[in-house]
């Protein structure tokens, strides 16, 4: 939400809509299915990744970062996150 259109993986067109569970499951129940679970994965981000992503989403210029981006010891090291921008969705159609 904070991101908005510069959220990290927000690409056209595979991505045109953001959902919330509430969004989802009225979706799902349209197409006939109900949702059994929803899960938010993790991942593994390098802090050179972050820094980027961060400064991206709030001014767009990553120019004021440019020589800390390039830095080894950012790029090599891995954090793990779990921004909670990610949903994994389980659903089953439901019986006619």
């Amino acid at each position: 939400r904070l991101s908005g259109r510069r959220w990290h993986l927000f690409t056209v067109p595979e991505h045109r809509f953001f959902f919330s569970p509430r969004s989802l499951d009225l979706a799902l129940a349209r197409a006939g299915f109900r949702r059994v679970s929803c899960r938010h994965p993790g991942a593994h981000y390098s802090p050179a990744y972050l820094l980027e992503r961060l400064v991206k989403s709030l001014s767009g210029d990553t120019r004021v970062v440019g020589s800390l981006l390039g830095w080894r010891s950012l790029r090599e090291r891995s954090v793990y996150l779990n921004l909670f921008d990610i949903m994994t969705v389980e659903a089953i159609r439901v019986a006619a």
